[in-house]
Protein backbone atom coordinates (compact mmCIF):
# COMPACT_ATOMS: atom_id res chain seq x y z
CA UNK A 1 0.00 0.00 0.00
CA UNK A 2 0.98 3.63 -0.69
CA UNK A 3 1.03 6.31 1.14
CA UNK A 4 -1.67 8.24 -0.91
CA UNK A 5 -4.43 5.67 -0.89
CA UNK A 6 -4.14 5.97 2.96
CA UNK A 7 -4.67 9.54 3.46
CA UNK A 8 -7.78 9.40 0.88
CA UNK A 9 -9.29 7.14 2.95
CA UNK A 10 -8.94 9.14 6.28
CA UNK A 11 -10.10 12.29 5.00
CA UNK A 12 -14.03 12.96 4.61
CA UNK A 13 -15.21 12.58 1.69
CA UNK A 14 -18.40 14.62 1.84
CA UNK A 15 -18.34 17.79 1.36
CA UNK A 16 -21.62 19.76 2.46
CA UNK A 17 -23.42 19.68 5.81
CA UNK A 18 -27.42 19.06 6.07
CA UNK A 19 -29.01 20.62 9.04
CA UNK A 20 -32.18 19.72 7.78
CA UNK A 21 -33.97 16.70 10.30
CA UNK A 22 -35.71 13.87 8.61
CA UNK A 23 -39.62 13.88 10.44
CA UNK A 24 -40.51 10.33 11.75
CA UNK A 25 -44.09 10.05 12.73
CA UNK A 26 -44.90 9.48 16.72
CA UNK A 27 -47.87 7.36 15.60
CA UNK A 28 -47.86 5.17 12.72
CA UNK A 29 -50.53 5.16 10.23
CA UNK A 30 -51.60 1.38 11.61
CA UNK A 31 -52.19 2.52 15.37
CA UNK A 32 -54.47 5.60 14.10
CA UNK A 33 -56.18 2.94 12.23
CA UNK A 34 -56.36 0.43 15.32
CA UNK A 35 -57.58 3.26 17.53
CA UNK A 36 -60.51 4.83 15.05
CA UNK A 37 -61.43 0.85 15.15
CA UNK A 38 -61.80 0.59 18.52
CA UNK A 39 -63.51 4.04 19.13
CA UNK A 40 -66.07 3.35 16.30
CA UNK A 41 -66.58 0.04 18.00
CA UNK A 42 -67.55 1.78 21.50
CA UNK A 43 -69.61 4.21 20.26
CA UNK A 44 -71.53 0.90 18.41
CA UNK A 45 -71.88 -1.16 21.25
CA UNK A 46 -72.90 2.35 22.99
CA UNK A 47 -75.50 3.16 20.64
CA UNK A 48 -76.60 0.02 19.84
CA UNK A 49 -77.18 -0.90 23.71
CA UNK A 50 -77.89 2.38 25.33
CA UNK A 51 -79.95 3.45 22.42
CA UNK A 52 -81.55 1.14 20.11
CA UNK A 53 -81.89 -1.48 22.56
CA UNK A 54 -84.12 0.41 24.55
CA UNK A 55 -86.47 1.93 22.04
CA UNK A 56 -86.72 -1.26 20.87
CA UNK A 57 -88.00 -2.77 24.11
CA UNK A 58 -90.19 0.97 24.26
CA UNK A 59 -91.52 0.15 20.96
CA UNK A 60 -92.51 -3.93 22.06
CA UNK A 61 -94.26 -2.90 25.06
CA UNK A 62 -96.43 -0.28 22.91
CA UNK A 63 -97.52 -3.02 20.50
CA UNK A 64 -98.38 -5.39 23.45
CA UNK A 65 -100.33 -2.49 24.80
CA UNK A 66 -101.99 -1.74 21.89
CA UNK A 67 -103.24 -5.85 21.00
CA UNK A 68 -104.14 -5.64 24.71
CA UNK A 69 -106.49 -2.59 24.41
CA UNK A 70 -107.93 -4.04 21.17
CA UNK A 71 -108.79 -7.54 22.76
CA UNK A 72 -109.76 -5.82 25.47
CA UNK A 73 -112.33 -3.45 23.32
CA UNK A 74 -113.10 -6.54 21.22
CA UNK A 75 -114.49 -8.19 24.62
CA UNK A 76 -116.45 -4.83 25.55
CA UNK A 77 -117.98 -5.13 22.22
CA UNK A 78 -118.79 -8.73 22.51
CA UNK A 79 -120.70 -8.18 25.96
CA UNK A 80 -122.34 -4.67 24.95
CA UNK A 81 -126.00 -6.17 24.82
CA UNK A 82 -125.20 -8.27 27.88
CA UNK A 83 -127.91 -7.04 30.14
CA UNK A 84 -130.56 -7.46 27.52
CA UNK A 85 -129.43 -11.17 26.68
CA UNK A 86 -129.71 -11.15 30.50
CA UNK A 87 -133.02 -10.17 30.88
CA UNK A 88 -134.11 -12.01 28.14
CA UNK A 89 -132.80 -15.35 29.56
CA UNK A 90 -134.50 -14.89 32.97
CA UNK A 91 -137.53 -14.50 30.86
CA UNK A 92 -137.81 -18.02 29.79
CA UNK A 93 -135.67 -19.56 32.20
CA UNK A 94 -137.10 -20.28 36.28
CA UNK A 95 -134.61 -19.67 39.08
CA UNK A 96 -136.93 -20.76 42.01
CA UNK A 97 -137.31 -17.61 43.67
CA UNK A 98 -139.25 -14.23 42.85
CA UNK A 99 -138.17 -10.63 42.86
CA UNK A 100 -138.88 -9.96 46.53
CA UNK A 101 -137.34 -13.41 47.95
CA UNK A 102 -134.05 -12.52 45.53
CA UNK A 103 -133.82 -8.88 47.77
CA UNK A 104 -133.95 -11.04 50.88
CA UNK A 105 -130.71 -11.56 53.19
CA UNK A 106 -129.02 -14.96 53.13
CA UNK A 107 -130.79 -16.73 56.28
CA UNK A 108 -127.61 -18.38 57.20
CA UNK A 109 -125.88 -15.52 57.96
CA UNK A 110 -129.24 -14.26 60.07
CA UNK A 111 -128.58 -17.96 62.14
CA UNK A 112 -124.32 -17.70 62.10
CA UNK A 113 -125.42 -14.08 63.37
CA UNK A 114 -127.66 -15.09 66.20
CA UNK A 115 -124.75 -17.97 67.22
CA UNK A 116 -122.08 -15.24 67.40
CA UNK A 117 -123.59 -12.58 69.41
CA UNK A 118 -126.85 -12.94 70.46
CA UNK A 119 -126.86 -16.34 72.26
CA UNK A 120 -123.33 -15.58 74.02
CA UNK A 121 -125.54 -12.90 75.68
CA UNK A 122 -128.21 -14.73 77.16
CA UNK A 123 -130.31 -17.76 76.39
CA UNK A 124 -133.06 -17.48 73.19
CA UNK A 125 -136.88 -18.34 73.98
CA UNK A 126 -137.47 -17.52 70.12
CA UNK A 127 -136.82 -16.19 66.98
CA UNK A 128 -138.28 -15.55 64.10
CA UNK A 129 -137.22 -14.68 60.20
CA UNK A 130 -139.68 -12.80 57.99
CA UNK A 131 -138.38 -11.23 54.96
CA UNK A 132 -135.65 -8.85 56.08
CA UNK A 133 -136.34 -8.78 59.85
CA UNK A 134 -135.70 -10.82 62.80
CA UNK A 135 -137.44 -10.82 65.81
CA UNK A 136 -135.72 -12.34 68.93
CA UNK A 137 -136.35 -12.74 72.57
CA UNK A 138 -133.82 -13.40 74.89
CA UNK A 139 -133.42 -14.06 78.38
CA UNK A 140 -131.04 -13.60 81.30
CA UNK A 141 -129.87 -10.50 79.89
CA UNK A 142 -129.08 -6.75 81.80
CA UNK A 143 -129.09 -2.99 80.11
CA UNK A 144 -125.46 -3.02 79.98
CA UNK A 145 -124.97 -6.30 77.79
CA UNK A 146 -128.49 -5.71 75.49
CA UNK A 147 -126.29 -1.95 75.12
CA UNK A 148 -122.85 -4.01 74.04
CA UNK A 149 -125.20 -6.61 72.15
CA UNK A 150 -126.97 -3.32 70.13
CA UNK A 151 -123.35 -1.57 69.47
CA UNK A 152 -122.00 -5.25 67.99
CA UNK A 153 -124.66 -5.79 65.75
CA UNK A 154 -124.58 -1.96 64.25
CA UNK A 155 -120.90 -2.94 63.30
CA UNK A 156 -122.35 -5.95 61.32
CA UNK A 157 -122.70 -4.47 57.57
CA UNK A 158 -125.63 -6.42 56.96
CA UNK A 159 -127.47 -4.96 59.41
CA UNK A 160 -129.96 -2.11 59.00
CA UNK A 161 -131.43 -1.18 61.91
CA UNK A 162 -132.17 -2.29 65.78
CA UNK A 163 -135.02 -2.03 67.65
CA UNK A 164 -135.63 -2.97 71.19
CA UNK A 165 -139.46 -3.26 72.88
CA UNK A 166 -139.12 -4.26 76.28
CA UNK A 167 -135.93 -4.84 78.75
CA UNK A 168 -135.53 -5.07 82.56
CA UNK A 169 -132.72 -4.80 84.69
CA UNK A 170 -133.57 -6.76 87.35
CA UNK A 171 -130.35 -8.04 89.73
CA UNK A 172 -131.64 -11.82 89.54
CA UNK A 173 -131.23 -11.50 85.87
CA UNK A 174 -135.07 -13.01 84.76
CA UNK A 175 -135.32 -10.13 82.27
CA UNK A 176 -136.82 -10.24 78.97
CA UNK A 177 -135.39 -8.23 76.00
CA UNK A 178 -137.18 -8.31 73.05
CA UNK A 179 -135.10 -7.43 69.73
CA UNK A 180 -135.99 -6.79 66.41
CA UNK A 181 -133.65 -6.66 64.28
CA UNK A 182 -133.86 -5.22 60.58
CA UNK A 183 -131.37 -6.22 57.63
CA UNK A 184 -130.24 -4.87 54.45
CA UNK A 185 -131.55 -5.70 51.22
CA UNK A 186 -129.21 -7.75 48.98
CA UNK A 187 -128.04 -5.15 46.12
CA UNK A 188 -128.92 -2.13 47.50
CA UNK A 189 -126.85 0.15 48.80
CA UNK A 190 -127.34 2.57 52.02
Amino acid sequence: MSKPNRKKQALPTKKTLNLMQIERRANHPGRIVLMIGVLAMLLFGVVKFGVFDRMYALYTANSEAARAESALEDARKGTEHYEDILKEYQRYTFSGFTDAEMERVDRGGIVELVDELLLDVGYAKSYVISDNTLTLVLHSVTLAETSVLIEDLYSDPSVHAVAITTAGSDPARDETVNIQVRFKKVGVQP
